[in-house]
């Protein structure tokens, strides 16, 4: 499981070094949030700046990365229902809202998409989608990160 973190966290990066600055709501990924976050086949998890400061004090490796992270949701809906298949469907129209979508990775039964929102220098927002035949799990991470912190970050990843 740890190794799938790593790989995710490769992609995540991955793409947010490809981003192009795109044009979107702010709203975009709230309002999916929204939409879901309250229902019985949803977990949902927010960490807020408090417990991220938290987590660089923790782990030095991802101090460069989450310094500039304001929050990040995290959903998870259990498969095997219409929800999950229309949770899967909002997320996908991010692309048609302005933001880009630099990684899909398909790999059996497992699918992950990563989309991102760039303004000026920083990458604003990405979500990350992780799909297979159980769940759905959904990252939103919120903030103001350089390019070149993600850059540092990629050098300094190890997948083994």
């Amino acid at each position: 499981m740890k190794q799938f973190f790593k790989i995710l966290a490769a992609f995540a990066v991955l793409a947010f070094l490809s981003v192009s600055t795109a044009v979107a709501a702010d709203s975009d990924a709230d309002r999916i949030i929204g939409k879901y976050k309250k229902s019985e086949d949803v977990e949902y998890v927010r960490l807020n700046r408090i417990l991220l400061k938290a987590a660089i004090e923790c782990d030095e490796d991802m101090s460069g990365w989450l310094k500039g992270v304001r929050r990040m949701d995290v959903m998870i809906i259990e498969g095997g229902t219409d929800m999950a298949y229309r949770f899967s469907e909002d997320v996908s129209s991010l692309k048609e809202k302005g933001w880009s979508m630099p990684v899909k990775v398909s790999d059996g039964g497992d699918a992950v998409e990563i989309y991102a929102m760039k303004k000026g220098e920083k990458i604003r927002e990405v979500v990350i989608l992780v799909a297979d035949e159980v769940d759905c799990v959904f990252v939103r991470i919120k903030g103001k990160v350089a390019e070149s912190d993600i850059k540092d970050m990629v050098e300094g990843i190890n997948i083994n």
